[in-house]
């Protein structure tokens, strides 16, 4: 009996250092790593502080680390000295951008540009999370990006940001008596309730490569699902066609909340935050009437690329790949530039 015990032993110690090893030799290898989201109680879905990112989407390539305050980008704290110049970006994963280095997204390079031209510290603010509909961005804004205090928020929106469901359980907007309110109904869920089961799991190399290759299973990904990243890149697909898919005959249930979230947006006109949306998608005209409307500030991204481009070049297009989807490096910084010269003559050029 006493051998018996202590062959099981052994066997269970032989079996924690192998998935031990493995562990580390995914961790080291970055085959795969621990999740860098997780689900927040208040926010949902988020960047989780201090957690490495590596990423492959058959487009770029892109690593790097979310910061101690969980947001992409240096580490600026909530409260900032009175001469610095501090921008948000908020959005979805067009703003995220985990497809690239830092130093080679737009974030950065309008950081390093605009602190040349006005000869003052800038701090530019990556709050993209992706998979975000507008509720999603609006709350984002509303309930973390103010706390850090930002003298200018540039809020992208895409066409699908205002038709898109909720992609992940996280709180929503309703609309009560013509204001929003901020629901929190998804921690009732079963899909909430799931993936917090599973949260630890997440929190492991192991557990997250079998939490991707439940969800590639599911989707019926086979060829991913046994290659993993080198099928992406193989065989690239239009993994964002939709995003750019003709949206005349949806149905925009949300159009009664993105109303009042455009509005509740134009109250901030005449505050010391100046807030912008940067369009990168011809929007259905009401919305454009709304904007128009509430007299929101715009910054054309969709007309900018295609002059850019020429009409022929695909700026969205990642040559290594074949793949089409977000922004590739030439777009990242023409985009940088672009908004860096502009901030710099709407606040600071001498007229």
């Amino acid at each position: 009996m006493k051998e018996i015990i202590k062959k099981i032993i052994r066997t269970i110690f032989f079996l924690f250092i192998i998935v031990v090893f493995f562990e580390l030799f995914l961790r080291f290898t970055e085959i795969s790593l621990p999740s860098y989201v997780y689900d927040s109680p208040k926010f949902g879905r988020i960047q989780k502080p201090g957690a490495d990112y590596f990423s492959i989407l058959g487009e770029g390539f892109g690593m790097g680390k979310v910061n101690k305050f969980g947001y992409l980008g240096p580490a600026y704290p909530k409260n900032k000295d009175k001469e610095v110049i501090r921008i948000a970006l908020v959005g979805d994963s067009y703003v995220e951008g985990n497809y690239l280095f830092d130093r080679q997204h737009y974030r950065y390079l309008l950081e390093k540009k605009l602190s040349m031209l006005i000869d003052k510290k800038v701090e530019v603010l990556n709050f993209g999370v992706g998979g975000y509909n507008l509720r999603d961005i609006y709350i984002n804004f509303k309930k973390r990006v103010l706390e850090y205090n930002p003298n200018i928020v540039i809020i992208f929106i895409r066409e699908g940001n205002f038709l898109q469901k909720d992609a992940n359980p996280g709180p929503n907007l309703e609309l009560k008596n013509g204001s929003l309110k901020i629901e929190y109904k998804y921690k009732n869920t079963k899909q909430y309730k799931l993936r917090m089961e599973f949260q630890l799991l997440r929190e492991y190399s192991i557990g997250n490569l079998i939490k991707e290759t439940y969800e590639e299973y599911s989707r019926k990904n086979y060829g991913k699902l046994l290659f993993g990243k080198l099928y992406s890149i193989f065989h690239p697909s239009n993994n964002l066609a939709s995003n750019n898919s003709d949206s005349s005959n949806v149905i925009d249930k949300y159009y009664s909340i993105n109303k009042v979230i455009l509005e509740k947006l134009s109250e901030y006109n005449n505050s010391p935050i100046k807030i912008f949306i940067a369009k990168s998608n011809n929007y259905p005209v009401y919305y454009d009437n709304l904007i128009s409307k509430y007299h929101l500030s715009t910054i054309d991204l969709d007309s900018l690329l295609y002059k850019y481009s020429k009409g022929t070049e695909i700026l969205n297009y990642w040559k290594a790949s074949g793949e089409t989807g977000h922004w590739n490096h030439k777009a990242q910084r023409i985009i940088g530039n672009y908004l860096a010269n502009y901030i710099y003559n709407y606040f600071y050029k001498k007229k």
